[in-house]
């Protein structure tokens, strides 16, 4: 398989065929025998994270401002999934909660058995992370690119790719933001100020729309913007080869010294902006 510039589709996975392609890869129902795919429905989820708090972002962190807010997962699900009419009419773009790179950890531990890496780990190598993203229509994950490799399964719903290739990058205005284990673009892909950005018409996007049940792999250093479609629930896994050892430890680094607020404190996605705007989630009874 040659190097592509944008997604390939295949039905079979095979480890030198990812490698050297170099490029996405989706696999049309590769998750529909996972037990993921078969079980996970947001009413589970918000039964085994009833009480559990988790951090909600607004709108687009990447390229806006970073809004949080905490919630329980049963809370945050039950108004996602079963939200009105004039509640998703008010939602704007720029209010849109999404609930991502939840860990499955503690009483969400229990579903990392239900994701089926076997035939996936003969082409990747080492697992660092497994994470949840939970939300409703419209919802979306800004422009960037991750440091490892990943491979997403989508479990619940639909959601629409936009991919740049690596070569791209000076078009797409690298920032300083900070997203651990990723570089995030100061452009949004999917509504581009050009007269800001002049350079990004010379970018060349390749869009893709994952389905329930399909799996997506993505090489390191491939910019991507993603838009949810509908409601949706996706797991991704987070993949390092040898190679890549020296870039992840520091990425670690970087995450400690940006926890100790000694690195690009004050403008990340994972801390509350210098303004706040309100909640899309009004108390009960307001």
């Amino acid at each position: 398989m040659s190097e592509t510039r944008g997604p390939v589709e295949v039905t079979t996975l095979g480890r030198g065929d990812y490698r050297r392609a170099k490029s996405p890869v989706i696999l049309r129902g590769g998750a529909r025998h996972w037990p993921a795919f078969k079980r996970w429905t947001p009413e589970l989820l918000a039964h085994l994270g009833k009480g559990l708090p988790v951090r909600v972002t607004y709108g687009n962190a990447e390229q806006g401002t970073t809004h949080l807010q905490t919630l329980n997962l049963d809370e945050y699900i039950g108004r996602c999934f079963r939200a009105s009419v004039s509640d998703r009419a008010e939602w704007s773009k720029t209010r849109m909660p999404y609930v991502h790179e939840l860990r499955m950890k503690g009483p969400l531990q229990s579903l990392q058995t239900d994701v089926c890496l076997g035939e996936i780990l003969r082409w990747c190598d080492v697992v660092l992370e497994t994470a949840l993203w939970i939300g409703p229509g419209g919802t979306v994950t800004g422009l960037h690119y991750d440091h490892p490799d990943n491979v997403v399964g989508q479990i619940v719903g639909s959601k629409r790719f936009t991919f740049f290739h690596p070569d791209d990058s000076p078009y797409l205005y690298p920032s300083q933001k900070y997203d651990m284990g990723s570089t995030i673009a100061q452009v949004d892909a999917l509504s581009p100020d050009t007269a800001k950005y002049p350079r990004f018409s010379n970018a060349r996007p390749y869009s893709v729309v994952m389905n329930s049940g399909d799996i997506m792999y993505t090489p390191s250093g491939w910019w991507h913007q993603v838009e949810s479609l509908e409601p949706s629930i996706t797991v991704a896994n987070f993949f390092a080869q040898p190679a890549q050892a020296r870039k992840m430890m520091k990425v670690v680094a970087g995450r400690m010294a940006h926890e100790l607020r000694v690195f690009r404190w004050g403008d990340c996605t994972c801390h509350k902006g210098s303004k706040g705007i309100a909640s899309p989630f009004p108390a009960e009874g307001n």
